[in-house]
């Protein structure tokens, strides 16, 4: 029934091709010779499966435990960089955060330059000290005017402060303000008793850091509201000698000020300060020490913290050639007091008065009151006369001498 077709007759074996002859020494290699079952073409080499080798291929559980020490690596590593990066900003933000304080002052210190190399005649007065230094004074203008009520036609003040200031804190603005020349520099006495502990800073950083992230308060401080905000304003007879609960209590302040400040009669801030006013001196510029005190209660408990008395402090500085303006007893006496233990304004302006006649004598300028009654025609800047050369000196010794035909003005309060 079936045919079988030639195709479907078994067939005999076919012969395999004889294997090529080697190629002679020197003849060159045909490329074009390949394999067809393996597809790879034999470029001079007979035997392709001598060269082939064998790879090792990774089993999946060694490629799952490389994984899984790569990833605990990075867990290890993550943490360790992270408390780095926290440690180097913390560290950076640290070292930055008192910066503005130098750099805002320093723009002050350029300014009154400014202003007083526009001005003719004009009296340039640098005071340096704490806060209780702004309590006690009034601010630029207030100081000018009294100033003119003493015969200083131009007063540029320039009263630079800080809370618990140390003599350090003012190190950066030095070299300035000797390049500013001025007639006169003040300097709070307490400055050269004072070192401030060492993590005293780094706290303070601390509470400014978790303000800002928990409470969203400011990072930096209000540089301006360091140098003229105070515990309780001029005009206001309801906060004057009260303490609302705005404002620190002398409590708050004691414990504040001890935990922050070392006060010694021994400090080495004191010779730090020395090595100021003897530049200064080489310079031609004046420099006095300037005694400001608290309220009876704030010293006293601060007293019993472990501060020296200020009479010890006083008699210190008194064993130097620097003069003392000692403050005055009549006014500590009958000072009004606001809740952080600083001058309130009655004080305040009583003390500015003082200062400013202080100031007047120290550069030797009279009053225009009491030249005015004299008689003596005088330029309109008594300034002039304090720094006349020998061509006007004979009209400063008329203005001297007219002042000593008067009954006399009385020495300055408390000036050594």
């Amino acid at each position: 029934m079936f045919t079988m077709q030639e195709s479907d007759q078994p067939q005999p074996p076919r012969p395999n091709p004889p294997p090529a002859e080697p190629a002679a020494q020197g003849a060159p290699l045909r490329a074009d010779i390949g394999r067809p079952d393996i597809g790879l073409p034999e470029i001079g080499r007979p035997d392709i499966e001598a060269t082939t080798t064998t790879v090792p291929v990774a089993s999946p559980r060694a490629g799952r435990r490389g994984r899984r020490l790569g990833i605990l690596a990075l867990a290890c590593a993550l943490p360790v960089l992270l408390t780095a990066g926290a440690l180097g900003a913390a560290w950076t933000g640290y070292r930055l955060y008192d910066q503005p304080f130098a750099w805002y002052n320093l723009n002050r210190i350029a300014a009154v330059a400014d202003r007083s190399s526009r001005t003719i005649e004009g009296i340039t007065v640098v005071a340096l000290g704490d806060g209780a230094l702004r309590d006690a004074t009034l601010d630029e203008r207030a100081m000018a005017e009294l100033g003119r009520r003493e015969g200083i036609g131009n007063l540029h003040f320039l009263r630079i402060v800080k809370d618990d200031a140390e003599f350090d804190d003012f190190t950066p603005m030095l070299d300035r303000i000797l390049a500013l020349k001025p007639d006169l520099v003040l300097l709070d006495l307490d400055l050269g008793f004072r070192e401030r502990h060492a993590t005293a800073d780094a706290w303070r950083y601390m509470d400014a850091v978790t303000g800002f992230a928990l409470e969203g308060q400011e990072y930096f401080q209000d540089q301006m509201a360091v140098q003229y905000r105070r515990a309780c304003p001029d005009g206001g007879a309801a906060q004057n000698g009260a303490t609302p609960a705005t404002m620190a209590t002398p409590g708050a302040v004691a414990e504040r000020m001890s935990g922050a400040l070392d006060v010694r009669a021994d400090s080495t801030s004191f010779a730090r300060l020395q090595g100021f006013a003897e530049r200064a001196g080489q310079a031609g510029i004046r420099v006095a020490l300037v005694q400001l005190r608290r309220s009876p209660d704030l010293e006293e408990r601060l007293r019993r913290a472990g501060a020296p008395d200020p009479a010890l402090l006083e008699k210190t500085a008194a064993g130097t050639a620097l003069p003392l303006w000692r403050f005055p007893e009549e006014i500590r006496r009958d000072a009004d007091y606001c809740g952080n233990g600083g001058l309130g304004p009655k004080g305040r302006e009583a003390y500015s008065a003082w200062m400013a006649g202080t100031i007047a004598e120290t550069l030797g300028i009279t009053p225009a009151d009491e030249v005015a009654l004299s008689g003596t025609v005088i330029p309109a800047s008594a300034a002039g006369e304090a720094r006349a050369d020998s061509a006007g000196a004979t009209a400063a010794a008329d203005v001297t001498k007219a002042a000593t035909v008067l009954p006399g003005r009385k020495p300055a309060i408390g000036q050594r």
